[in-house]
């Protein structure tokens, strides 16, 4: 169990080499080249597991690469132009077993014989991996409050989100049409509030426009009143209710209050500082007006 306070991060649960081969794309993808003793001091390896990581790098990543050279001290790689490091971190989460796991607890298949058979592993490691999995999700789904369903399924859909973002199994179960509509939604709001989102933050809001559209009958958020009465009176909260009314949405107020939250999770890419600097002025009364101890 964690201490109070303490982060839950699924990097502590993936497995180390995937782990370590997602920081060295990271490296690679900014700085072109890297020194191999710098890299391994960094990632707390030795030198010659940072080479045998990049050839696996290079076998894994053939299609996205234009150019690379290993020598004895050096490694250098140039991706294709229109790459994204986004699309090659999720290529090296696929090799994950603890995410493919994890996707198949969401979805309700956690069979030993399922998972030794479809997943191609041996029993001894499908019980050490479905363990893991277990105490990960023990753990981010601790309770937060005395009173635990209050916040259960806010942590349940974060949870999701940490797993679909980085493993593309649950797409085997996504609704097509719900999922055509949450683009839809994210694509009118980020257009009203001129926001240019990157791949990875617009991914993240998408599918968290999704859960919130196919969950809300089924498995509905819920915050406190005075937490509700806050955000009732925000200018996103009031501005994502009109978009879904205009389509005929039938959103309640607390998952409009889901996606307000998200939304303030993301950066703030506007094309104009006359749009931060609005944005800005409203936080900051608001913030003043609702909590006099702060002016």
């Amino acid at each position: 169990r964690p201490c109070l306070g303490e982060v839950i991060m699924i990097e502590d649960y993936i497995e180390k080499d995937i782990i370590r081969k997602v920081k060295l794309v990271e490296f690679l993808f900014e700085l072109k080249e890297l020194n191999v003793s710098e890299a391994a001091e960094r990632l707390g390896v030795t030198f010659n597991t940072i080479k045998a990581d990049f050839q696996k790098l290079v076998i894994r990543l053939e299609e996205d690469i234009d150019y690379y050279k290993m020598t004895s001290s050096h490694l250098l790689i140039f991706f294709k132009p229109n790459i994204r490091r986004y699309d090659l971190i999720k290529q090296i989460y696929q090799d994950s077993n603890f995410l493919r796991v994890c996707s198949r607890y969401i979805m309700g298949e956690n069979d030993y014989l399922t998972l030794v058979d479809e997943e191609f592993l041996s029993v001894t490691k499908v019980f050490k991996i479905k363990k893991d999995v277990e105490n990960y999700f023990s753990e981010a789904l601790s309770p937060l409050t005395e009173i635990p369903e209050n916040s259960h399924e806010l942590q349940q859909r974060f949870l999701i989100l940490s797993i679909w973002m980085r493993c593309d199994y649950l797409d085997t179960q996504i609704d097509a049409e719900i999922m055509t509509k949450s683009e839809k939604y994210a694509d009118k709001i980020l257009h009203i509030l001129a926001n240019r989102l990157n791949k990875t933050q617009y991914t993240f809001f998408k599918l968290a426009i999704y859960l919130s559209l196919s969950r809300q009958k089924s498995d509905p958020v819920f915050f406190p009143e005075e937490t509700m009465a806050m955000l009732r009176n925000g200018i996103i909260f009031n501005m994502f209710r009109e978009i879904f009314i205009e389509h005929d949405e039938e959103l309640s107020d607390e998952e409009i209050a889901y996606l307000t939250i998200i939304y303030r999770t993301l950066p703030y890419n506007s094309p104009n500082y006359f749009m931060l600097e609005i944005d800005y002025h409203y936080v900051r009364n608001r913030l003043i007006t609702k909590f006099k101890e702060i002016d």
